[in-house]
Parts: structure tokens; sequence; C-alpha cells
């Protein structure tokens, strides 16, 4: 009796002594909803990319959604089984997965994480409310940057063609239908001698002023007084860049300034540089029309009749004479042990009016490359890594504008 008695004892005693391993485990599964939460952000973020990208490719919203989900969490369950299928392995699974989608995105889509994660958590969130709705998105956007910058996109440089050369920008090719043959313009002229005076009217941001204007087939800028540009309230900035001008009184540092439009009767030249000149001007004229403005028109000159024809040439035109000034070049070459040549170029825009496309040449020893660059907003910039052809001779280079166009919105 006593011995049963003693030995129900000890059977009470072991049973209420906690096992050894109790607080490790204890702890761990503390740590698996941990973990869990963890990785909400990084999944949602994920979550909301793809379905921004789902919903840029024009697919259902439910769709979008749906591909989202399947893209984050599918391969998360996947990866957690390797792992014993616990709480835990749950939690890092969906946490490594999502950063690790993130992180990749740039490199397929470069420059497209952040609207696209925008456009996802703009949808996702719209049932809360307009004021909720803005908070989630800029929470969002916030956490995004832990990710850090997305990396500049490497394009290809292309070696320099003579197709190329004469179409650099992607100009329409020359028509040749009668149908589409623009009218002739034709500008009566006053002057004597190689002296062409004729009447051009130029914008200003609000308004615009007509002037007599020497047309000057030997300049390669237009150029406008002082006077007249402050007449068309158009800033001359003291940062803007200068140029030198070679007149009949001889080599002048000139700023140079960008006035709206410049109109030949009906005909208009979108966004002129112009050299600030006032020994160009005179009494009676405002300044010079240069190459930058009569380059746009087939030029014919009726002595007898004292009047120019202007046919204007179709397509689009080369503006580098307008651009070129206005752009800040910086570049960087770094070559690689196995070969690789890798050029970043940073392009900086000093003008008011954005740049729609520009090309750049680089000139290396004996071989020519040609680098394409996205848009460049008015006081803008913009940078772009190209990757030459491996083993190019180009431990000296040159680099230059060949061909640029600007944003023509006025008309």
């Amino acid at each position: 009796m006593n011995s049963s008695a003693a030995y129900d004892s000890e059977s009470k005693e072991q049973a209420s002594d906690p096992p050894e391993d109790a607080g490790p485990s204890r702890r761990r599964l503390r740590l698996g909803p941990v973990l869990l939460v963890l990785a909400l952000p990084p999944v949602a973020l994920a979550v909301s990319t793809f379905t921004g990208f789902g919903l840029e490719q024009n697919l259902p919203s439910q769709a979008a959604f749906a591909g989202a989900l399947c893209a984050v969490i599918l391969p998360a369950l996947g990866l957690a089984s390797i792992f014993g299928a616990g709480c835990s392995a749950h939690g890092l699974a969906f946490w490594a997965w999502s950063i690790a989608l993130m992180l990749a995105f740039p490199a397929y889509l470069p420059e497209r994480r952040e609207p696209l994660t925008r456009i996802g958590l703009e949808f996702l969130s719209r049932p809360m409310g307009a004021s909720i709705q803005q908070s989630v998105v800029e929470t969002g956007l916030g956490w995004l940057q832990l990710y850090g910058r997305e990396p500049v996109r490497v394009v290809r440089a292309q070696r320099r063609a003579e197709e190329e050369i004469r179409q650099p920008v992607g100009s329409a090719a020359a028509a040749t239908n009668p149908e589409t043959e623009r009218q002739a313009t034709w500008i009566p002229y006053s002057g004597e001698g190689q002296t062409i005076v004729i009447p051009v009217h130029v914008d200003g941001p609000d308004f615009g002023e007509q002037w007599q204007f020497v047309f000057d087939t030997g300049a390669t800028l237009t150029t406008l007084s002082r006077d007249a540009l402050e007449a068309l309230d158009i800033p001359i900035d003291d940062n803007a860049p200068n140029v030198l001008l070679r007149t009949a009184a001889g080599e002048m540092e000139a700023q140079l300034a960008l006035v709206d439009a410049i109109w030949l009767d009906e005909e208009v030249v979108e966004w002129v540089t112009v050299a600030v000149c006032e020994s160009c001007a005179s009494p009676t004229t405002a300044g010079l029309l240069g190459l930058n403005v009569s380059s746009h028109f087939r030029v014919s000159i009726d002595h007898e009749t004292q009047h120019i024809e202007l046919v204007p040439r179709l397509g689009r035109r080369n503006r580098k004479l307008d651009v070129q000034p206005w752009l800040e070049i910086r570049s960087v070459l770094r070559s690689w042990d196995d070969g690789r040549l890798e050029l970043s170029v940073e392009v900086k825009n000093r003008a008011r009016q954005g740049i729609r496309s520009s090309v750049l040449e680089v000139k290396c020893s004996d071989e020519s490359f040609t680098i394409r660059l996205d848009p460049i907003p008015a006081f803008g910039s913009v940078t772009q890594l190209a990757s030459l052809p491996r083993n190019s001779p180009c431990d000296e280079f040159q680099i230059r504008p060949l061909a640029a166009s600007w944003e023509t919105n006025r008309f």
C-alpha cells in the first residue's frame, strides 16, 4: 500500500515536470508568427507590383490579381515545403521569395518597378476610400525605397551606319506622291546686293512680334537683340550656354535663348535657339535668320520679282543645331578584364523645353557607335549605360550629339 502510494506520488511528480526542451519549442512557436508578420510588407508589395503589371497589360482586374497571387504565393509555398512546411519555414519562404522577386524585377522591366507598384497599390486600396488609399500608396512606395534605386538600363551601342546618318532620329522618308507635296510659300524681300531682308514673326510664351530679319545663309544660328527678347518676355538666363559667333565685327561670345516659334508667313518652326547679338541688329532689323530655321525649307531666290520661295522639307527634321548648345554631356568608359566595355553617359538638358529624342555618336580610333537616349525633360537629365562591342579600340574616345529633336507641342 505504501509502495503503491509512493509509486503514484513519484508518477505525479514526473508527470508534472515539464520536458527539458519545452522552452525552446515554445520559443519556436512564437517565432513562426513573427516571421509571417514580417513577411507581410514584402509580400504585399510584390503582389501589388505584379497586379500593376497585369493591369498595364490590359488584363481583367481579377485575372491580374490572381496572376500576381500565383506568382508570389505558389513558389513560396513550394520553397517552404523543402524546409519542413512549418510556420517559421513559411514565414522565411514568403519573405525571401517576395524580396527576390522585387530585386530581380528591374532586370526584366527596367525603370518600371515603381510606377507598376503604384498602379497596383492604387487598385488594391481603392475600396478603402480616397484618404486611406493615398496613405496606403505613400506607405507602400516608402517601403519600396528600401530596395534601393533601380539599376539604369543598359543598351547596346550600334555601329554607325550610313542609313542612320541620313535619318538619325526616325525621320519619315521624303514623300514622292504629288498629293502629299506641300505648297511653296513666297516671301517678299527687300534690300540690295547681298543683303536680303524678310518679315519674320517671332513667338514668345504668351504673345509674338513681327520684325525684319536679314536672311543670312552663312549664319548657323538665328540671332536676336536683347531688346527684342525682352519685348517677347523671353528670359535670358545668366547661366545660359554661350556660343562663339563670327560676325562682320569679328568673333564674339553670345548668350543663347530659346524662342517658342518662328513664322515665315504660314510656315512655322517651333523652339528655335537664338544667339543674343546686339551688333547683328540694326535700326531696321532685329537680327539674322540663320540655318537653324532656313534649313527646314528648300530655298529659291527670284531676284526679278524679289521673292524667296520656301518649300517645306517633308519628314521629321534633325534639330541638332538648336538642341546641341543646351546639352551637358558627361561620360565614363569602364573596361572589364573579359573585354567588355561599358560607357556611362549623363546628359543634362539646360533648356526650358523637353527633348523628345536624341542620338549620341561615340567615336573611337577607327570606329563610331551610336547611342539613343530616352526623352529628357526641361531642365532635367538622363543617365544611360551602353555596352560597346567587346575589345573595341576605345582607349580614347569622343562623344557628341549626332541628332536630336524637341518636344513640339505648341500646335
